[in-house]
């Protein structure tokens, strides 16, 4: 039988080898070789965002984000009991991954003077009506990604609010309607109005708030102080969205907290205050930061509302008349 003949058979090794070589080298370069040129890749942090331009409804991909964009929001709307701050925030969120934020976006200034540019989750107060239908007027009959961003939000508040809340709004219709279509940014605004009447939240009721803290602190807080701050934080929200702030928030704030029912959170509110006076840069976060931590530290070691020596005497005071009587 005829011996079959080596591959390498009458090779040079030296030749041979270096063949080998380069070929391993060939092989280790490809695996440690990038499987994708960043550069080439579109950055996006959400498929949606992913897809720059008009969504083609008809793929399956188009269908699907569709679907995941007009979600109910986590907290259900209602009028009746409102929590705007909330509802902002979510929206907020879902816009970061869906790329709604042009929508909100709104040109607040009059016809023919320069664009004064104001966004609607962050100062919804300077934002009137008027100026978010002029501005969803310009792109409703458009066959462009931003139209179908505000079907997506239209739908994804419906979704988000109670039933009478929307029947209020379904009685409005012709006010969030542009061009015949629904307009999800006209909706949004006309939930904050309506919940913002039946709340007489308008910026001289909020400064009128602010100085009955010490009110909120007993009757309605209960000497809770993170019910308190949060109550605080909400006012001043509503107060930043319209543009204005309080300048005596931090005088309010201490007459909250002195009216706490806790008698060494009252002192150490009465250091802050003392340092304040004197002249110490403080904000009204800084301090209800303090307060805050104080909070928490007294109730962690039990100590919050604990009787202090002198009530523990008036507490047995009464107690020994009581047996007497």
């Amino acid at each position: 039988m005829a011996r079959t003949s080596r591959p390498t058979e009458g090779i040079d090794p030296a030749t041979f080898a270096t063949a080998v070589a380069a070929a391993v080298d060939q092989i280790l370069a490809a695996r440690t070789r990038p499987t994708a040129n960043v550069a080439d890749t579109h950055f996006a942090i959400s498929p949606a965002l992913a897809q720059p331009n008009v969504l083609d409804y008809s793929s399956a991909t188009g269908a699907k984000i569709f679907t995941k964009a007009t979600e109910p929001l986590k907290t259900c709307f209602n009028i009746k009991c409102p929590n705007i701050r909330i509802l902002l925030n979510e929206i907020q969120t879902r816009s970061e991954s869906f790329g709604w934020n042009a929508l909100f976006n709104i040109n607040v200034s009059n016809d023919g003077d320069l664009p004064v540019i104001r966004n609607l989750l962050a100062t919804h107060g300077q934002c009137n009506i008027n100026s978010i239908q002029r501005e969803s007027t310009s792109y409703m009959n458009t066959m462009t990604r931003k139209r179908q961003n505000n079907y997506q939000l239209f739908v994804c508040l419906t979704n988000s609010v109670d039933d009478h809340t929307k029947r209020i709004l379904a009685n409005e219709e012709q006010t969030y309607m542009s061009t015949g279509h629904p307009c999800g940014v006209t909706y949004l605004k006309m939930l904050i109005q309506k919940a913002e009447v039946d709340t007489r939240a308008t910026a001289s009721h909020i400064r009128r708030l602010l100085t009955q803290l010490d009110s909120y602190m007993v009757k309605d807080a209960k000497h809770n102080i993170n019910i308190f701050n949060e109550y605080v934080n909400n006012q001043m929200n509503s107060l930043a969205s319209r543009g204005e702030t309080s300048n005596d928030i931090i005088v309010n704030l201490i007459r909250g907290y002195m009216a706490c029912s806790d008698k060494k959170f009252v002192e150490y509110i009465e250091k802050c205050k003392d340092s304040y006076e004197e002249g110490e840069n403080m904000t009204y976060q800084s301090l209800m930061a303090k307060a805050e931590r104080k909070y928490q530290a007294r109730v962690m070691n039990g100590e919050w509302n604990i009787p202090t020596q002198e009530q523990e005497e008036i507490i047995a005071l009464k107690a020994k008349l009581g047996s007497w009587n």
